[in-house]
């Protein structure tokens, strides 16, 4: 087990709604991206898919119960792909907020040597994609 996730024990087996006891009320959602994200926090953080990480990192809703996982699957495969392109769950993680990882520098740490680990896979596959790697370990 990695070091940081030492400190942090999740149960996967909660959805972020249960994790952050903040219910959402159901009502007339203005776009299908709220109406997916109000469905997704209701699922057990074990039984997301790629995608459905993706989309929550990337509205930045649960973070700190989503981004450990992510860096697990990234581990797994730094080009996890939701539905866009090889490597989109890493962007979505990359650009997430920055006050997340202000306060989460162990976790940060971790992505930071995953990423040395894995530069020349991500620079084969997505040039852009380095941009951004570079840029998170820059800032």
């Amino acid at each position: 087990m990695q070091s940081y996730m030492k400190h942090f024990m999740l149960d996967k087996t909660k959805s972020i709604e249960q994790l952050e006891n903040d219910i959402w009320s159901d009502s007339n959602f203005p776009t299908t991206l709220v109406e997916k994200c109000y469905h997704f926090r209701k699922l057990a953080i074990k039984d997301l898919s790629v995608e459905q990480f993706r989309l929550l990192i990337g509205q930045n809703i649960g973070l700190t119960f989503l981004i450990p996982s992510a860096v697990e699957i990234l581990r797994e495969n730094i080009l996890s792909a939701g539905n866009f392109y090889e490597g989109d769950l890493l962007s979505a993680v990359l650009s997430s907020e920055n006050s997340y990882w202000l306060a989460n520098p162990e976790i940060r740490m971790a992505l930071t040597t995953l990423l040395s680990e894995k530069r020349v896979e991500i620079s084969k596959a997505n040039k852009k994609l380095l941009q951004s790697v570079d840029d998170f370990m820059l800032s």
